[in-house]
């Protein structure tokens, strides 16, 4: 969300996939979606928590064939063995070990070279397992595991995009994690999005997300209590006072005087339509009159035999300085390539020689055009072909489908 807002993008779908797993979040109008009931495995769980779903798609998830077809996921290999390739006792087939065979990973430059990656036993693995089964080569069989999980995740995306009307065009993906950007466009051509922004410290995005927090205390009391009650107005104003009780307390003890701290108030009302959600302002008390009378304005409410105030949601929050990256200007020109490799971007088809470009040595405003791969010590930014990447002036990799 703070990096949406520094970008001014109102709408970004978060894709942050590791070695285990993709998390995947949708900031509509650049905040973060926070449910207050949210289900983990099916359980309603009563503590807020930022609105992410997490799926079994990640560097070290297994590929296996069942019936005749590739899958991938959800089991991991982990970090511990780990990918076949990473020659730490691991021999199921894994994402990595596909990137790696199809060239999207450089053996002697994994981690900027601190680690060596071992071709031979992610080709054994896949042979092994998938290749045999499959009657085709290592290569093609990487292909295949390359092409699922990108299908994989794209769907999850594409299901929760569909779920809010929303057109994947007008959404920014922000791909994060060791593996998001080596995987980005992939998945951004599958589910129709056409801009895509990496992060120089996206293998810690989430570290640094967590950096960007004010400090935010959230109560909530369910009363459930009708609003045409008799007494409705003071058992509502009494929880109220409660709660803003409550809030200054733990706000002086974070070290807040009450001037610094902000307050918002949420009503959680059952009607016979189900639950709204209703923002109120957290000054002052809460007449229940004019509130029933205000839900019945409303034309879908206007038959309404009752509506029952379900809970009060008060939210303190208090602002904290925070670091966020500067832009440094950028120059638009054409960096050239010092060398190329061999690789395999469809299923169908030999590999394609491909420009590779270091971050480390790319300025702000360095334009180029997929199919290339820029790598970083922590990940590779993988840009298809009918892409073209820019490094804006906070050093973010954006790229971006283009339309001729």
């Amino acid at each position: 969300a703070a990096m949406a807002r520094l970008l001014g993008l109102e709408r970004v779908v978060t894709a942050d996939m590791g070695g285990t797993s993709l998390d995947v979040a949708i900031l509509d109008g650049a905040e973060p979606p926070v449910a207050l009931a949210p289900r983990v495995a099916g359980v309603r769980l009563g503590i807020p928590m930022i609105e992410t779903e997490s799926i079994g798609a990640g560097g070290g998830s297994i590929a296996k064939v069942v019936d005749g077809q590739v899958r991938v996921g959800p089991e991991s290999a982990g970090s511990a063995p780990g990918p076949a390739c990473y020659d730490k006792g691991g021999t199921e087939p894994t994402v990595t070990d596909a990137n790696l065979i199809l060239g999207f990973l450089d053996a002697d430059r994994f981690l900027g070279g601190a680690m060596k990656l071992n071709r031979k036993r992610a080709e054994d693995a896949l042979a092994r397992r998938l290749a045999r089964s499959l009657q085709s080569s290592p290569e093609e069989a990487a292909s295949l595991v390359r092409a699922r999980i990108n299908e994989t995740m794209a769907q999850d995306i594409a299901k929760r995009l569909r779920a809010r009307r929303a057109e994947p065009a007008r959404f920014t993906l922000f791909a994060f994690g060791g593996g998001g950007p080596l995987h980005a466009c992939g998945i951004a051509d599958l589910v129709g999005l056409r801009r895509v922004v990496g992060f120089p410290f996206g293998a810690v995005f989430s570290a640094f997300g967590s950096s960007t927090v004010n400090v935010h205390h959230q109560y909530r009391q369910n009363l459930a209590v009708s609003l045409s009650a008799d007494g409705a107005s003071q058992r509502i104003g009494a929880l109220l006072d409660a709660l803003r009780r409550q809030a200054t307390l733990d706000m002086q003890g974070e070290g807040f005087p009450p001037d610094q701290v902000t307050c918002e108030l949420e009503l959680v009302i059952e009607t016979e339509q189900g639950e709204r959600r209703l923002p109120w302002p957290a000054e002052g008390g809460i007449d229940a009159g004019a509130l029933l009378a205000r839900l019945r304005q409303e034309p879908q409410h206007a038959d309404a035999k009752g509506f029952e105030l379900e809970a009060v949601v008060l939210n303190a929050r208090a602002a904290i300085p925070h670091w966020l990256p500067t832009s440094a200007g950028a120059k638009p020109h054409r960096p050239r390539a010092r060398e190329a490799r061999g690789v395999r971007w469809e299923s169908a088809g030999p590999p394609v020689e491909t420009p590779l470009y270091q971050l480390a040595e790319l300025e702000p405003g360095a334009e180029l055009n997929g199919p290339a791969i820029i790598e970083a010590p922590d990940t590779s930014y993988a840009i298809g072909s009918g892409w073209r990447a820019k490094l804006d002036g906070w050093r973010n990799v954006v790229m971006e489908r283009r339309t001729g």
